[in-house]
């Protein structure tokens, strides 16, 4: 089953290195590995656009920008997205 596909998945050892650019978007929840990308793909996520957005979202207030910056850019996202929604016709 997926789902336990998924948990099994989660229960993988995840090796960080001290000098990893990427760790501010990995944590440890109950013991559960979790980052951007992992959430997305419990969620089937596969729109890059709205992966951008989950990743704003996730980090919202932890970066250099204040969180009226942030929301400002997940907006400016989002409206993005809903233009090329638009362009390409989709209704979704």
């Amino acid at each position: 089953m997926f789902k336990d596909y998924i948990y099994e998945d989660l229960k993988k050892p995840v090796v960080i290195k001290e000098d990893d650019p990427g760790k501010h978007y990995r944590h440890e929840y109950k013991g559960i590995k979790l980052d951007p990308a992992r959430v997305a793909k419990i969620y089937g996520m596969t729109d890059h656009m709205e992966f951008f957005i989950l990743k704003k979202v996730l980090r919202m207030g932890s970066a250099h920008k204040n969180k009226r910056q942030e929301l400002m850019d997940i907006i400016n996202a989002a409206q993005r997205r809903l233009e090329m929604m638009d362009e390409d016709g989709d209704m979704n």
